[in-house]
Order: structure tokens, then C-alpha cells, then sequence
């Protein structure tokens, strides 16, 4: 996991003003799925991929129940507490397929699966463990807006999530989506935001500024977000007729 560790540790030792963004970022998101989600309650909440735990925090600010998992056996003991369990899914553990949540989110994992029938299985998994007004989270990179650097930006991206596919799949799994939100770089739902850094992207060489200055991840980040579309889906089960 050392490529995922130093990931991390880049996250932790961003500066501050970098963190204000995400920060405020994730504040817009939690507000979306408030409002897509059945407006502001307790919750109880499972996250799939924890990463930097920032949403477990903001998940416990807002006085909900949290369980996270995660397959990186140092993510998943937080020195902070919080209920975490070590796994890679599918499948989901016993600890998690009996209990239901209010919501379930995960944020960047969908595109990790092995293949469009893993993700199937995935999404299959994370719908059973739904209360039955419960809401599923899912975000995802758009793979048609990096084309082949979709493959470049990870070694272990899999699945070349699209807006198309993803419908599909919920739908096999029954599950009907109630909105989709496209952004770039920090989430909003502003889009003259979305507009301003596509055009932008249109002028920025990554390959440039690296031959010139080095310092490869910091332009290649700066690529990615100005050229790579994420997605964020809200899905809710269908109704039974």
C-alpha cells in the first residue's frame, strides 16, 4: 500500500489553505446529500475507502452513526476512534451485510473494482446493506474525460466508470438514480466553476511544466483537476411495484 501511504502523507502535509479548500468542498458535498437524501437527520452512515478520514469527521460532526471500511489495515485504525473494519469488497463482511444504513458512501473506489462484473457485484453488495429509504453515494472519475490518462492517473484503476455505465449498473441492481452532479477539481455544483477549468484546461501542458521546473506530481496534479469530469450519484432504491 506504500503508493496509496505517500498519497496520504501528501494529503497531510498539504498547506493549510489547500485544506480550507477541501474542507469547504466537502461541507457543499455533505449539503448535497442532505438535500438529494431526505433533508438534514440522523443518519446512520457506512463509508467504503475512508482515505484521509476527512468525511468520517465531517460525518461525526453532524452527530451521525459511523462504520468505515477500508482494505489498508493503517487507514482502518484511526487514531482518532470511530468504528473502522479491515476488508476488501466484494464481499462485504458478515459485520457489515447484516446491519442496514441510512447511507452508504464511497468516494473514488467504484473505478478500483477488477471489472464491470466486480463493480456489479459491488454495487449489488452496498444495496443490500440499504435501510429501505437508505441512500447510496457513489464518486467516480469520469474515464471518457481522461481517455487514456485514465489509466495514467492510477495503476490501479480497473474500471473506466462512465455516466452511462454506472446507470446500468444500478439499474441491474436495483437501484434508480435520483441525481447526478458533474464537476471538476472540488465539488460544486456552480457551473460556470465547471466551465471556467475546462476552458483552462485547454492551455495547460503538464509535460511542459514538468521538462521545465520537475516536480512531476505537483503538474500532473494540477492536470488532473483541471481536466478530469467527476461524477457524484445519488441512488435510492426502487420503489416495489
Amino acid at each position: 500500500m506504500g503508493f496509496y501511504d505517500a498519497y496520504l502523507q501528501r494529503i497531510t502535509d498539504a498547506p493549510t489553505w489547500l485544506k480550507t479548500i477541501r474542507s469547504k468542498a466537502l461541507d457543499r458535498l455533505i449539503t448535497w446529500i442532505d438535500r438529494s437524501c431526505g433533508g438534514e437527520k440522523n443518519r446512520t452512515v457506512l463509508e467504503i475507502g475512508i482515505g484521509d478520514g476527512s468525511f468520517r469527521r465531517k460525518a461525526q460532526q453532524h452527530g451521525w452513526s459511523y462504520t468505515g471500511l477500508d482494505r489498508n489495515p493503517v487507514i482502518a485504525n484511526p487514531s482518532d476512534g470511530g468504528k473502522v473494519l479491515c476488508a476488501e469488497v466484494p464481499p462485504f463482511p458478515p459485520e457489515i451485510s447484516q446491519a442496514r444504513f441510512d447511507l452508504i458512501y464511497a468516494s473514488f473506489v467504484l473505478e478500483h473494482m477488477e471489472n464491470g462484473k466486480t463493480a456489479c457485484e459491488f454495487m449489488r453488495g452496498a444495496a443490500s446493506c440499504l435501510a429501505d429509504d437508505g441512500s447510496l453515494i457513489i464518486l467516480v472519475p469520469d474515464a471518457l474525460s481522461l481517455k487514456m490518462e485514465f489509466w495514467s492517473v492510477d495503476y490501479t484503476h480497473s474500471f473506466p466508470a462512465t455516466e452511462r455505465n454506472v446507470k446500468q449498473i444500478a439499474d441491474d441492481c436495483g437501484l434508480r438514480c435520483r441525481e447526478v452532479i458533474r464537476y471538476r477539481c472540488a465539488f460544486s455544483e456552480n457551473r460556470l466553476v465547471f466551465h471556467v477549468l475546462r476552458f483552462m484546461s485547454w492551455f495547460y501542458n503538464y509535460r511542459f511544466f514538468k521538462s521545465v521546473f520537475g516536480h512531476e506530481w505537483l503538474f500532473y496534479g494540477i492536470y488532473q483537476h483541471l481536466n478530469q469530469d467527476l461524477l457524484a450519484f445519488a441512488f435510492q432504491k426502487k420503489e416495489e411495484r
